[in-house]
């Protein structure tokens, strides 16, 4: 949506993309000219880049790159019954810094498979979240172990956006859980060692999670034979040659905390 409260579609978008992208490094007298004779063409494009030049030129942004790389629009491009790869996306299920995730279903292949497909978000383009998402996705790919939510598959859309589809884990996270069940100190502590039988597969990996906490840890399966999933690799590291770092979980429920 613009300044104006109206609602943009997507070709007005791409125009305003590439009208960003031509006038923000032109000289001040270069830029208010080219500025003049958008104002002229498109009233509703000007008023838009003005926002977004306005947003570029402040010294307190939060991301490096240009203040139109880190727009989110897509709640303005609803993508329920849209084709990804192989799936077909149901409905929006989650949404993070850089990508959302959508409750998908696969449509080829003979065969029926639900999926979290996660697709970097639209209008952050640039180069450093793309890297960022795609280092998620190359993570995810060194995985595999049954604690640990694993990737299904992977690519890039028509519109150059990289997306990546992992299990789909039906549950609830490990307090609420425990919580709503009223899970016994021994089935607490049972948890809390695939957790940290997870973590540890992960470490000998080279990988650190570095956002373990409850909501990224579930719970699903049968209640007879409850299992844990970890999820949501957005900033792990991969450890080189870097010294092991120690892991700290904190839970407000004196049954689930260790360090």
């Amino acid at each position: 949506m613009n300044t104006n409260g109206t609602l943009m579609n997507a070709e007005q978008w791409k125009r305003v993309q590439t009208l960003f992208k031509e006038i923000v490094d032109l000289e001040p007298d270069t830029r208010h000219e080219r500025m003049e004779s958008v104002k002229t063409e498109d009233p509703i494009l000007y008023e838009e880049l003005r926002s977004l030049l306005a947003a570029d030129s402040q010294e307190t942004s939060l991301l490096d790159g240009f203040a139109i790389d880190h727009v989110d629009l897509s709640d303005l491009f609803p993508l329920e019954g849209v084709q990804v790869g192989s799936f077909l996306i149901e409905k929006k299920i989650g949404s993070g810094g850089m990508g959302n995730v959508y409750l998908a279903n696969r449509t080829e292949g003979g065969f029926e498979q639900s999926v979290a497909l996660k697709l970097i978000k639209y209008g952050m383009g640039s180069e450093q979240a793309i890297n960022r998402f795609l280092g998620e996705r190359s993570i995810l790919a060194r995985l595999q172990h049954p604690n640990i939510a694993r990737l299904i598959d992977g690519g890039i859309t028509g519109e150059e956006r990289p997306w990546f589809a992992m299990e789909y884990v039906k549950g609830e996270n490990i307090l609420d859980y425990c919580k709503n069940r009223t899970v016994p100190l021994k089935g607490r502590l049972k948890l809390i060692l695939d957790v940290i039988d997870a973590v540890q597969y992960a470490h000998k990996n080279l990988i650190v999670h570095r956002d373990l906490k409850p909501d990224n840890i579930m719970v699903t399966g049968e209640e007879d034979f409850p299992m844990i999933k970890l999820l949501d690799f957005g900033i792990a590291q991969i450890l080189e040659d870097s010294e092991p770092k120690q892991i700290e979980f904190k839970s407000h429920d004196p049954g689930l905390c260790f360090t």
